[in-house]
């Protein structure tokens, strides 16, 4: 994948460029509406984004993917302007998801003038860990702001056919096998191929490769160690790895972790102890184990799905018979 995105990427002709994968369905008026805010946002719309929508084939169900903006800036239909070092500093945070205004290929269109400069600074706009977040993390660390649309554009299919999101059941040897790299976890200290670890792992990287050490030195270190173990609870949540394999990347975070400050151990103790975190991690199991048959119901109640006969039918698009 990150070598397709990255030859499309040096192929494409345009002024701007968009990700289209082959799960991706366009909704009915997108590429006006994005050369819309290409026309009205300046130089601020040399990054546009927007969220998307969710069509699980299984259920028929198209569900709105949200997440990771403050509340007064999620009204539909809205267009911000929003600041980059504030989106990259709010994501590494614990409690906040990343945001759907990253700009991960998919859902955002970038200047191919950006997108050169990018190449010129790492030798690809697509790097091979995490090719949508470190193509994100390029943008953001490159210029200023963004214009985001809070309009969903696009709908992915079969959201569970993601290899971000099938590692995060499992692990991710298997991928990162693929890639051919000798050392692919060479900023973090947790030496494991966990999905989040492999996250960090790019934003680590682009840090440095752009010079932004001021980011880091702001960052909780915590963090990075909550997000990994609440990847754990989702993976022994599912069951797939066995115990022995679990013990292994269990261990590999808690060797790092040791050698941190009094204060960031402190931290992830308090938290992982928490009432909230444990309520979360018996939900998760009880899911896990007894929701399959409920999930067309709650993915209705919980999240608003509406059910559609197709991703094409709920993009507005006439169907050909």
């Amino acid at each position: 994948m990150p070598e397709h995105w990255e030859q499309i990427s040096r192929l494409a002709r345009g002024r701007y460029l968009t990700v289209v994968t082959d799960r991706s369905v366009l909704m009915q008026e997108a590429l006006a509406t994005i050369a819309d805010a290409h026309v009205r946002g300046g130089t601020d719309a040399e990054i546009v984004t927007w969220p998307w929508y969710l069509y699980r084939n299984e259920f028929r169900l198209l569900q709105f993917f949200s997440g990771g903006l403050p509340k007064n800036q999620v009204a539909l239909g809205s267009r911000t302007v929003l600041d980059s070092e504030a989106l990259l500093l709010g994501s590494r945070r614990f409690s906040s998801p990343y945001p759907t205004a990253f700009p991960f290929g998919y859902n955002s269109t970038v200047s191919a003038a950006l997108i050169s400069a990018i190449r010129n600074n790492a030798g690809a706009a697509f790097l091979p860990l995490t090719p949508d977040f470190s193509f994100a993390y390029a943008c953001l660390l490159s210029r200023r702001c963004l214009t985001y649309l809070n309009q969903p554009l696009v709908i992915s299919q079969e959201p569970r056919l993601s290899n971000g999101r099938s590692a995060g059941f499992s692990d991710a040897t298997s991928y990162l096998a693929t890639l051919g790299i000798a050392d692919p976890i060479s900023h973090s200290p947790i030496k494991a191929p966990l999905v989040e670890n492999i996250i960090a792992e790019d934003f680590l990287s682009a840090c440095h490769r752009f010079k932004r050490l001021d980011i880091l030195a702001r960052l909780d270190r915590s963090d990075l160690y909550l997000k990994c173990l609440d990847e754990m609870d989702i993976k022994q949540a599912a069951g797939q790895l066995p115990p022995a394999r679990m013990a292994e990347l269990f261990h590999a975070i808690e060797t790092a972790l040791a050698q941190e400050s009094a204060e960031c151990q402190a931290r992830v103790k308090a938290v992982r102890q928490g009432i909230k975190i444990r309520v979360h991690r018996t939900a998760r199991r009880l899911l896990a184990t007894h929701a399959n048959p409920l999930r067309p119901l709650l993915i209705r109640l919980l999240r608003g799905g509406k059910r559609f006969e197709s991703a094409l039918q709920a993009a507005g698009h006439q169907e050909a018979r």
